[in-house]
């Protein structure tokens, strides 16, 4: 992850589902408030107007039909994640 004020993290080993420069994602950030700082919970990727799951936490619901957010059209997603947190409350 890079921001304006310099890198704050890299990762170098290759992966199967990682954060690629030049595309772009859904992040699901979890906050650790003991070290102030937040790691990648849930990422899905976001390319050819489809949403795609980008872990394998994601893409087992998805193969079976059960993910929320797989699948979605990219104008339908901001609609879905204001129900999914409208459950949440």
């Amino acid at each position: 992850m890079q921001t304006a004020s310099g890198t704050l993290s890299y990762l170098l080993d290759p992966q199967d589902f990682f954060i690629q420069p030049g595309k772009r994602y859904l992040l699901v950030l979890s906050y650790h408030a003991d070290g102030d700082f937040y790691t990648l919970a849930k990422n899905w990727e976001l390319s050819g107007g489809v949403v795609k799951p980008n872990s394998k936490l994601e893409q087992t619901p998805a193969a079976q039909g059960k993910a929320s957010l797989a699948g979605l059209a990219e104008n339908q997603l901001a609609a879905a994640l204001r129900g999914l947190s409208a459950v949440g409350q």
